[in-house]
């Protein structure tokens, strides 16, 4: 994720734009599907939340995403050349036009690709990334399921792997066996 972050030259609009994609999708877990179809005015910068419309959710129910400081400080960069440009839409091509999720995703191939990833690259595995993340920072899985917008917790499971030094870490976390032996 590192290394396809650092491919991104924040220096043009497209790398700004999808090193600030990347950004929010580690933040939020939105689908990239959803992110490319946020306008301006889902995004509410000063309470720190961006709104997923039912009209371009996947499941089609409206969430409530939270944002970092860090997001919100990258977005406020972004809107305003999106203002500027009169854009309504965040995420657009260099061409003032909205980039698809089918674009986005050839962006992400294009960055594992110069850094010499062997596997496809795409934004679903910034997604699982965060997912991943935000368990082993002690979100719970239902607010997890929440922001990934899932029905069934089954799905959000799906998402989260743990390896063993993350079961062994909880595991020596937890201390069950000394509090019930004090």
């Amino acid at each position: 994720v590192k290394a396809m972050m650092s491919q991104c030259d924040t220096r043009f609009y497209h790398g700004y734009r999808d090193y600030v994609s990347m950004v929010v999708i580690l933040d939020t877990a939105i689908r990239i599907g959803e992110l490319v179809q946020t306008v301006v005015d889902d995004y509410d910068l000063v309470n720190r939340k961006v709104r997923v419309r039912a009209i371009v959710s996947k499941t089609r129910e409206e969430r409530i995403l939270p944002l970092s400081k860090v997001t919100v400080k990258l977005l406020e960069e972004l809107i305003e050349i999106d203002l500027e440009n009169g854009c309504e839409t965040v995420f657009n091509s260099k061409f003032g036009t909205v980039a698809d999720s089918g674009y986005m995703s050839r962006q992400y191939r294009r960055y594992g690709r110069r850094c010499g990833i062997k596997k496809t690259c795409t934004p679903y595995i910034f997604r699982h990334t965060a997912a991943v993340e935000m368990v082993r920072k002690n979100v719970d899985v239902f607010t997890l399921q929440k922001m990934m917008g899932h029905k069934d917790i089954t799905t959000t499971r799906q998402y989260v792997q743990l390896n063993f030094e993350d079961v062994q870490k909880r595991h020596f976390e937890a201390g069950v066996l000394e509090e019930l032996l004090r």
